[in-house]
């Protein structure tokens, strides 16, 4: 839209609201045989005025639509291309987080067998310390028993 279109419209705008705002048309207006020719003729204009703007203003839609479907037309091609290099990007990307998705499979399967082992030989190392503390109270209990059969003192 050029310059002299969107002033050409501002124009309208005022018009209509001074004239709306002027000479109302609600119940307390003058009935028309009332109305001077003057009034008459401003409130044609404004009419005119109103009518070419939603003509202009659908002439304008209808222009924005048809430039959008001509664009769509003429990238057309375009379009397709985008499409096909989106669909081959995108498939890549999805073979690309397959192959991760297989890479953490056999990374948990690992440290789940490396937690077995781990696991199995803490439980091996407890149970050769909970074996070895159960001696040495073993061997703690004789002595105390051959210290108190002897009746000496226990140094403390």
């Amino acid at each position: 839209m050029d310059f002299h279109n969107r002033s050409l419209i501002s124009r309208a705008g005022i018009a209509l609201f001074a004239a709306a705002f002027l000479f109302g048309t609600g119940p307390a207006a003058a009935s028309p045989e009332e109305t001077p020719p003057e009034t008459k003729a401003l409130h044609e204009g404004l009419e005119r005025l109103a009518e070419a703007f939603q003509a202009h203003s659908d002439r304008a839609i209808r222009a924005a639509t048809q430039a959008a479907h001509r664009a769509i037309e003429d990238n057309r091609d375009t379009i397709s291309d985008l499409e096909s290099q989106w669909d081959s990007q995108l498939e890549t990307f999805r073979a690309l987080l397959k192959d991760q998705k297989a890479n953490l499979d056999i990374m948990s399967e690992d440290a789940a067998a490396k937690l077995d082992t781990w696991t199995q030989a803490a439980k091996e190392q407890w149970d050769e310390m909970h074996q070895s503390a159960l001696e040495a109270l073993d061997l703690f209990q004789e002595w105390l028993d051959q210290k108190s059969a002897s009746q000496e003192p226990i140094p403390v």
